[in-house]
Parts: C-alpha cells; sequence; structure tokens
C-alpha cells in the first residue's frame, strides 16, 4: 500500500472513505490534523448550495415564509437523522450554522416559533442524552447551572406573563441540555475545524443576506444609535455579534493556517468586519476585541509573532473603518468614539435596585421587564441585557451565587483541563460567550453553543470512531477493517 499524506480535511463531508491501516499515517499528516483549518471543499460546496437558497429566500417575497420555514424543518430532519446514527459531530455543525441565521430565520418565517432552535436542541440534547454514553462526568459548570435552573422553575410560580416567563425558561433551559451534551463528547481539532467552518458557511449567508438588502437599494440613515435597516431589518446588536465572531473564526484559521494560504482567510473576515460596523452596534467590535487581546495577547507564547499579527490586523480594521466613515460620514466617527453604553447601565443599576429591594427570592422567573415598566425604575418594559443582574433580581441572593459559580467554575475548567493553544482556544470562546451575555443577556443559540466547544473541545483524550457521515472520525494506531 502507497504510503502517502492522508487529510481528512479534504473530505466531502458525505463521505466515508477510510484507509486499509491508519498506522501508515505519516508523522507529517500527524502534525497537520492537530491545526485548526478551514475545511475547504465543505466551506466552498455548501457555501455556494446555503447562499443560493438565502437569496431564492430574499428574491422570491411571496414564497419567502414557507421556503425559509420548510429549509428550517429539512435542516431539522437531517439533524434528527445524524442523532440517531450517533453522528454528533454532524448535529453539532447544523446547530452552529443554524444559530448565526437565528435572526433570518425569526425576520423571514415568522410562522416558525421564535424559539425554533431552542426547542430543536432541547430535542436533540434529550435524545444524545438517552443513546450516547456519557464521555465525563458532571463538573462545576453543571452542577451550578442545574442549581441554577432550578431557581428558574422554582421561580415560574410567581411569574405574571406566561410568555415572558417562556421567552426566559426556553433559552435558559436549552444552555443547560447544551451542558449535559458535554459529558457525551469531546471534540478533536478536525471535528472543530468542521464545526467552525458550519459557523462561518452561515455568517457568510447572513452577510450575503445584509449585502443584498444594500444591493436592492435599501434607504439607511445612519445616527447616533445602532441601525435596524443597516443589518438587514435585523436586530442589529445580534448581527454584529453573529458576523464579528465569524471574523474570530477567520483571525483564527488566518493564525492556524498555511503561508500560501492564510491570507484568504482575511477577505471574509473584511467582508463582515465591514457590515458588523455598518450596524453602528458597538458589541461585535468589542467581542473581536476581546478575542485578539486573550488569542495574541495573553495565550500566545511567540510574542513577536503576535505582535505583528496584531498590527496586520489592526491596520485592516483601519482600512475597513476608513470604508465605513467613507459611506456613513462623521456619524461613524461620533458612535464609535462615543464610549457611552447607551440605556445598559441604567438597567443594571435599575436592576441591582430591585435586587436590593427583594434580595432573598427575587421578583420571579420573567418578571424583570414588568418592574422596569414603573417609574420607580426604568420606566418602561425591558429585558436585563445581563443574565448576572437578571439572576439577582428574579432569584434573589442564591441567584447570585449559583450564576457567578457558573460562570467562575466554567473559566476554571476552560483553564486548568488544557494547556498551550487549546487552552487559549477555550478561554477565548468562554470570554466571547460571557462576554456578548453580560452586554446583551441570553438571546442566541451561538451562546450555549461557545460554551459546548469550551467544554468538550481539544481536549487531551481523543474521542471514539463514528461510523457516520459527516463525521470524521480519529483512528488511533491499529487496523480498521
Amino acid at each position: 500500500m502507497d504510503q502517502d499524506h492522508i487529510n481528512f480535511s479534504s473530505k466531502f463531508p458525505w463521505r466515508s472513505i477510510q484507509p486499509e491501516n491508519m498506522a501508515q499515517m505519516t508523522s507529517g499528516a500527524q502534525e497537520n490534523s492537530s491545526l485548526l483549518r478551514l475545511n475547504l471543499p465543505m466551506f466552498v460546496f455548501f457555501g455556494v448550495f446555503t447562499s443560493s437558497v438565502w437569496w431564492i429566500i430574499f428574491e422570491y417575497e411571496k414564497g419567502a415564509e414557507l421556503i425559509a420555514a420548510s429549509y428550517f424543518i429539512v435542516l431539522a430532519f437531517m439533524g434528527t437523522l445524524m442523532l440517531l446514527r450517533r453522528n454528533m459531530i454532524g448535529a453539532l455543525m447544523l446547530v452552529a450554522y443554524l444559530s448565526v441565521l437565528q435572526p433570518a430565520f425569526r425576520a423571514y418565517s415568522p410562522i416558525l416559533p421564535y424559539l425554533a432552535l431552542e426547542y430543536l436542541v432541547i430535542l436533540w440534547a434529550i435524545l444524545t442524552l438517552l443513546i450516547q454514553p456519557r464521555r465525563s462526568p458532571l463538573s462545576a459548570p453543571i452542577l451550578f447551572y442545574s442549581a441554577y435552573l432550578l431557581l428558574e422553575l422554582n421561580g415560574t410560580v410567581f411569574s405574571k406573563n406566561p410568555n415572558l416567563m417562556r421567552g426566559v425558561l426556553v433559552p435558559s433551559s436549552a444552555l443547560g441540555f447544551t451542558l449535559l451534551i458535554s459529558t457525551r463528547i469531546q471534540i478533536n481539532h478536525s471535528q472543530l475545524n468542521n464545526i467552525l467552518t458550519a459557523y462561518l458557511i452561515g455568517a457568510l449567508n447572513l452577510a450575503m443576506i445584509i449585502s443584498l438588502n444594500y444591493l436592492n437599494g435599501a434607504t439607511i440613515r445612519w445616527g447616533s444609535d445602532s441601525n435596524l435597516d443597516a443589518a438587514g431589518g435585523m436586530g442589529p446588536n445580534q448581527i454584529a455579534s453573529l458576523l464579528g465572531i465569524g471574523v474570530i473564526i477567520c483571525i483564527i484559521f488566518f493564525e492556524e493556517s498555511g503561508q500560501s494560504s492564510k491570507w484568504l482567510h482575511l477577505f471574509p473576515a473584511a467582508w463582515m468586519a465591514l457590515l458588523m460596523l455598518l450596524t453602528f452596534s458597538r458589541t461585535g467590535l468589542a467581542l473581536v476585541i476581546i478575542a485578539l487581546l486573550i488569542y495574541y495577547g495573553v495565550f500566545q507564547a511567540n510574542r513577536l509573532r503576535s505582535f505583528t499579527s496584531l498590527i496586520l490586523l489592526s491596520l485592516l480594521g483601519a482600512l475597513i473603518f476608513m470604508q465605513v466613515v467613507d459611506v456613513t460620514g462623521q456619524a461613524a466617527v461620533n458612535r464609535y468614539t462615543d464610549l457611552s453604553p447607551t440605556n445598559r447601565l441604567d438597567l443594571a443599576r435599575y436592576g441591582w435596585q430591585l435586587f436590593l429591594n427583594n434580595p432573598l427570592l427575587g421578583v420571579g422567573t420573567g418578571n424583570f421587564h414588568l418592574y422596569m415598566e414603573s417609574t420607580a425604575y426604568f420606566g418602561q418594559t425591558s429585558g436585563a441585557h445581563n443574565e448576572l443582574i437578571r439572576a439577582a433580581a428574579e432569584h434573589g441572593i442564591l441567584g447570585i451565587v449559583f450564576w457567578s459559580g457558573f460562570a467562575i467554575s466554567s473559566l476554571w475548567l476552560a483553564y486548568q483541563s488544557a494547556a498551550g493553544k487549546a487552552r487559549a482556544i477555550r478561554i477565548l470562546f468562554l470570554a466571547v460567550c460571557f462576554a456578548y451575555t453580560f452586554t446583551s443577556g441570553l438571546k442566541l443559540m451561538t451562546q450555549p453553543l461557545l460554551l459546548l466547544l469550551a467544554y468538550s473541545a481539544l481536549l487531551p483524550e481523543e474521542p471514539e470512531e463514528v461510523d457516520a457521515p459527516w463525521a470524521y472520525p480519529i483512528y488511533r494506531g491499529k487496523e480498521v477493517h
């Protein structure tokens, strides 16, 4: 048998061609398998296919709602079949893809439940818990968050509005079930490549939808606030954050790729960064800056290389911002030099006052919105935009203890269970997740996905083989029949 290098990243996801003897892998191939790289064939094939679907949805206005709903249902059915075949990586790739397009499905297919993806993930998590054996014990973050979920459930007794209660409880439950999945899976480098590639495909689909809105001559007036029209009619804070995470993934691939191809990752990164900045939501930019500081400033051993990369990316960012100024004028300069946190500090202050007035049991799950209507607080209905503040206001002192314990133990788990590059990536995922959660609340399935990756990705132990399409198994040094 020829002893050529075996490169799994070049396979299409549905192919399951297995070598006769994986012990014949060369050291070069083994070294390449530890790198985080874009799965280019999957990116091109599925990128073109999914972009075509969204182009049809965008252009065919009369049938857009039905087409988008059908698309979601088909992907949900595919993911369910994958789980039944114990192909968790394929299902996670779909979760990554769907999570970044969550605002698009909400905008283009209102016939779907607003929390359709959360319901789907809860269903998939239950299915996973039933069919997959446990790979790791319940960790401290899971125990803390399980205790917090009990508070959420107990708080429903005091809920005054079922819709507000459901809008809080379902995302919290989806996060809890996602944490439980981390006990059933370990994600190696090639599998993480595929999950991040799936997210990037979704992010570029989202960028295409917003770009089509510009090309169709949308009238956009930029002012001093985040801009709904610049986000394609979707929530600008969510769009900026999702595109910002797409930029972060491109930067990770840029840093990890070989010299011949690494520069290609900067093109989609620049496109998404431009659209992110045009939303005038500063959350996405903040997430990118946090990720850069952690990835290059804290955990990289080669300081000179890190400094050079930061200078290069800063120059690219400056060029992109100059283009934003050309489009929007002085409004962009005013917006991004204004460091005031809009109403978020006011909401945090009123939320803390609400906690001080109800320190033992809190006000009940979902009731934060209603109390903010009072002139004694914010004076209008609003969410907390900060999960820790909401936990304190709605569940009292125990809410603070359990949620803080969950966050702190998560950071400790990610730090102590890995080293080097793996530690940097895991801490980066957690930092981005918690930064978004502390500024915008728990609004998207991307946040639980990042937590799952921080708990389960790049662990020292290798996962078991998975005989299923869209899964990339690791075959240890033995013959495969």
